[in-house]
């Protein structure tokens, strides 16, 4: 075999196995950075029942988002407005299937915007010192 012929052969190896890393690597990126749901699992953004961060789940192609829902309190036509209570409809998988519960958010806060938010400091601390 002349030099020239074997310095070939090298050099299609080496081709091939810098075009082969080159195909792992990018598969390998695509894997990390891509949220891959496949049909049939259930997925939940906020890791399950979390009612202090507004989630997602992720099912055969269908969203749950958490929500605000079940308000009372609702203005009079006349006179001062009373607050607003809301309850936070909270999705998450159990057993790879999409459930929710209604769930009250603890005094000193309240639904809102698909999570249970502090409403004051004043009342958070009423309701951290009531436990005592």
């Amino acid at each position: 075999m002349s030099k020239k012929r074997f310095s070939s052969i090298i050099a299609v190896i080496i081709g091939i196995f810098v075009i082969g890393a080159g195909i792992i690597a990018y598969q390998s990126y695509k894997i990390r950075n891509e949220i891959i749901i496949s049909p049939g699992v259930c997925t939940d953004s906020d890791g399950g029942k979390n009612y202090y961060i507004k989630g997602t789940v992720s099912y055969n192609g269908q969203i749950y988002t958490d929500e605000c829902g079940m308000c009372t309190g609702a203005c009079p036509s006349v006179g001062s407005c009373p607050p607003v209570n809301c309850r936070l409809k909270e999705y998450y998988c159990d057993n790879n299937q999409v459930k929710n519960i209604w769930y009250t958010c603890p005094g000193g806060f309240s639904c809102k915007n698909g999570r249970c938010s502090i409403v004051s400091i004043s009342s958070l601390l009423k309701f951290i010192f009531s436990r005592f």
